[in-house]
Order: structure tokens, then sequence, then C-alpha cells
């Protein structure tokens, strides 16, 4: 017999603007981890660290999502909320969509959609 797996929900810059999602709350430590990706420019399979915390988006069904903030959000993230990524539980992200050449962004805002990170 084969148990179905529980899919892990990644969240995209596009689910943040379908689902007009403005709001991220921590609920998990982060952690590193490592993932094969494909570069998108040479289409060759290579391995990163990146940073994944679960957090619940402020959408009506109130959904959990694995977030991988970029490198300047995790940088931000470290300057405003503390190293120890286990202070970050509970905190409350204003989030926003940003194009980039690869797809949309996830950017961290102030509660007026400046950009901070």
């Amino acid at each position: 017999m084969t148990e179905v797996k529980e899919r892990t929900n990644y969240l995209k810059g596009s689910i943040v603007r379908d689902f007009a999602i403005s709001k991220l709350k921590i609920l998990s430590e982060a952690q590193y981890v490592t993932k094969e990706i494909t570069d998108k420019v040479t289409n060759q399979k290579k391995t990163r660290e990146v940073l994944q915390c679960q957090v619940e988006a402020n959408d009506q069904m109130k959904t959990k999502f694995v977030y991988e903030p970029n490198v300047t959000s995790e940088r931000y993230l470290s300057e405003k909320l503390g190293k120890d990524t286990k202070s970050w539980i509970g905190a409350v992200l204003d989030v926003r969509t940003n194009p980039t050449p690869t797809g949309l962004g996830i950017l961290i805002t102030d509660a007026h959609g400046a950009v901070l990170a």
C-alpha cells in the first residue's frame, strides 16, 4: 500500500498576487535546507542552501506556506528580529510582489507599502 504524502505548499510571488496576500505571520523557527535548483539562465542543476520557515497568510483560509526569504529579506529579518530565528516566531510581515527577471518576487514592506527588503 502507498500512502499519500502531504505536499509542501511553497509561497510564491504569484500566490501573493493572486490571493491578495499582504501579511505573513511567522509560525516556526527558520532553518537552512539544501535544495537542488535549476539555474534559469544556464539551465544547469546546482545545489544551494536556503532559509525556510512556516508562515500563515492573511488570505480568507489563513493558508500555511513555507516561506523562503531572498538574501536581502533574510538580512533584514536578521537585523530587525535578531539572529536567533526562534525570536522571529509570531512576527507579522507586510509583503507585496515585485517583478523580477525570473518571475514575481516577494518583498517585505512597511505598513504603507514602502519596500524594506
